[in-house]
């Protein structure tokens, strides 16, 4: 008996020294599997990010693959599509066009160059100013592929100073006035000064007036041409539309002289409401007071077109080469403040597609009313002229150019009744408009080939009493990169912020005219390089 309980309690003891070899045999299984799992655990979000950076590249390796395409793009001359790519990733910004002020302007017809200003044609071109859209004849193909080449090792070296000049697109008078034209819709303006003395503006920096580069370089982008499509508009395609709740009907003026060429002249009343029109004098007044506390600089085409207008007004002044600022045809400071004395002028501000929300307005009005599309459409100019001012007989596109980045069409609204004076006439055509309030007159300049038709000569007869104010736009047969859009104004001549520039141009068929921009027109080298295209 005392065996057999022996041998059971052996048995027992074996059996329980088994199990708990097999409860830790599992202990081991279970502690495996639970480094195994946490291993899986850790080394799944490992494997996620390892295939994600192979299935999408890191954002820094589409930086380097971006900036290399664009300095690819750049160097096979299509800065535009470059611009373009880089806008959203904060790259190498817009584009920065080239100069920009107003021609030899007008009314409705103007200056010869590039439509930054009031001048005539087309980018690209030879003319005979700045515009910013350059005019241009059409020139020998030699010398433009020449002109091309140049300007394509040029590149390189003036891409800095346009993004750099990009900054002084919007100067404090240019973001102000944008301020007034949003109010112009709204029917908001007001000639608040905010007064600043000629010392005070002496003071601020002159940091965009220094000369960073080779005058001219920052506007021929030859490259900028060639992927942008223009679009054609041959002629006029009038017809009515609705202006708070009213039917706006065009008339066609019926001209007193038989002749054969196309130019048709249209009026409609009531084209802008008493309120947009009251808004744009507003904003108009306002700008030119801002550039009151300065003197303006003076400059021409010729030194003998300032004797002429200085005899004209009964004045006398010696004026040589030398008294003319370097590098430009520009007088220097003493002679700009005797001029200021003797003779008169118009005045001219510039208001550019989008700065405004009453230019999406006006633009879409003129298509409804001529059919003319925006996109041909240049800058917007509103001129006013004082009692005894007015501008002599001019044609708006350039007679014998062939280059059809030319004024086809001419849109002027009157802002104002003006008592006596002040009518636009077409003397080929035995036309005369008095001004009226609100109502615009649209004619074409050119025929549907793109040639400028000669009898579309007219002439703004001076006021005799009261003030005359007009907003004209220019439409062009062939659109063109940059057109309606502000430019970086160039560095010379130096100058004060806020200092306006008075362009006496042409005598026999241009008058003096006080421009808020600043453009090329009166750079030798800039024309030099132009003609070097043509």
């Amino acid at each position: 008996m005392a065996q057999t309980r022996v041998r059971k309690s052996v048995r027992n003891r074996l059996k329980t020294l088994q199990n708990r070899e097999e409860i830790a045999e599992r202990m081991d299984k279970m502690k495996k599997n639970r480094n195994l799992q946490m291993f899986l655990l850790l080394l799944l979000p490992v494997a996620f990010l390892i295939f994600g950076m192979l299935v999408f590249p890191p954002w820094g390796m589409k930086d380097e693959t971006k900036i290399k395409t664009v300095i690819e793009t750049v160097g096979a001359g299509k800065a535009e599509a470059a611009v373009k790519s880089e806008d959203k990733a904060g790259g190498i910004g817009g584009e920065a066009g080239a100069g920009g002020g107003a021609g030899q302007g007008g009314e409705g017809g103007g200056g010869k160059g590039w439509e930054g200003g009031d001048g005539r044609g087309g980018e690209g071109g030879g003319g005979r100013g700045g515009e910013r859209e350059d005019e241009g004849k059409n020139g020998k193909q030699d010398d433009v592929k020449e002109g091309e080449k140049r300007q394509k090792r040029s590149i390189e070296k003036t891409e800095d100073h346009v993004e750099k000049s990009k900054d002084n697109v919007e100067t404090g008078s240019a973001k102000e006035d944008r301020t007034v034209l949003k109010q112009v819709a709204e029917g908001k303006s007001d000639l608040k000064q905010k007064g600043r003395s000629a010392d005070a503006m002496r003071k601020e920096d002159k940091s965009s007036q220094k000369k960073a580069s080779t005058v001219g370089d920052q506007r021929l982008r030859v490259e900028d041409t060639k992927k942008y499509k223009p679009t054609i508009q041959r002629s006029l395609k009038i017809g009515n539309f609705e202006l708070q709740g009213k039917n706006i009907k065009a008339e066609e003026l019926k001209p007193s002289k038989s002749h054969n060429s196309s130019v048709r002249v249209y009026k409609f009343e009531n084209f802008l409401t008493e309120r947009e029109c009251n808004g744009l004098i507003q904003a108009h007044k306002r700008h030119v007071l801002e550039f009151s506390d300065v003197d303006p600089i003076f400059c021409c085409d010729d030194i003998s077109t300032i004797e002429k207008n200085v005899k004209d007004a009964g004045g006398k002044i010696a004026i040589s080469a030398a008294d003319l600022i370097p590098e430009t045809t520009c007088l220097d400071t003493k002679y700009s403040e005797e001029l200021k004395s003797i003779l008169r002028w118009s005045y001219s501000t510039a208001f550019y597609p989008g700065e405004s929300p009453f230019t999406r307005v006006f633009e879409e009005r003129v298509k409804q009313a001529a059919g003319l599309k925006p996109s041909n459409g240049g800058k917007f100019q509103i001129t006013s002229y004082e009692k005894g001012v007015g501008y002599k007989t001019h044609t708006d596109c350039i007679i014998g150019n062939f280059d059809l980045r030319d004024r086809m069409g001419t849109i002027l609204v009157y802002l104002d009744d003006v008592p006596l004076g002040g009518e636009t006439s077409f003397p080929e055509l035995g036309i005369k408009v008095k001004p009226k309030k609100g109502m615009a007159l649209v004619w074409n300049n050119m025929n549907p080939d793109g040639i400028c038709e000669p009898l579309s000569v007219h002439t703004a007869a001076k006021v005799q009493e009261g003030h005359k104010y007009i907003i004209q736009r220019w439409y062009y047969h062939q659109s063109f990169a940059n057109l309606g859009q502000r430019a970086p104004e160039p560095p010379i001549p130096e100058r004060l912020p806020k200092t306006a520039r008075v362009t006496c141009d042409e005598y026999e068929h241009g008058s003096c005219r006080w421009y808020d921009e600043w453009n090329y027109d009166h750079i030798p080298d800039y024309l030099q390089r132009m003609n070097s295209l043509s």
